[in-house]
């Protein structure tokens, strides 16, 4: 998942606006050395001037309107430099929004649900942050098999 894509849909979620989202092994930055040229290529066409424009920590909002952020890349992957996930984390902290950040040592690019890679945990993780997010807002939490 692109995370332009999921910042696209959480600013234009005004009428139902997500309450937390998950960015695994996300393309956070266009800044050379941090960034994967191929997403870069496609969702630029290229266009140098639109690195530093539309890279993502430069268009986070500043007053903290964004949803809480679950984060997870794998320190092995070779197609995006998990310093992505570490970029958005800093800038995500710095605006006070929740985020929790899990790097895995191994799992490398697209590791899906991570089995037989340290990654496993990412999803269990990710709901229990969820659960926090919604608690603390308030909010009913994930329903579980166990609850139902």
């Amino acid at each position: 998942l692109y995370a332009h894509l999921a910042m696209g849909i959480s600013e234009d979620a005004a009428l139902h606006p997500p309450r937390a989202i998950a960015l695994g092994y996300p393309v956070i930055t266009f800044e050379t050395g941090s960034t994967h040229e191929g997403s870069f290529q496609a969702l630029t066409g290229g266009q140098e001037y639109l690195r530093s424009r539309l890279s993502v920590e430069n268009m986070l909002p500043e007053d903290g309107a964004f949803p809480a952020a679950y984060v997870f890349a794998c320190e092995d992957d070779e197609t995006v430099p998990p310093e992505n996930a570490r970029i958005l984390k800093r800038a995500l902290d710095d605006r006070g929004i929740p985020c929790s950040l899990r790097l895995f040592p191994q799992g490398g690019h697209g590791c899906g649900l991570g089995f037989a890679t340290s990654a496993f945990s990412w999803s269990g993780e990710m709901l229990d942050f969820f659960d926090r997010q919604l608690a603390a807002k308030g909010r009913d939490t994930i329903p579980t098999r166990e609850s139902k």
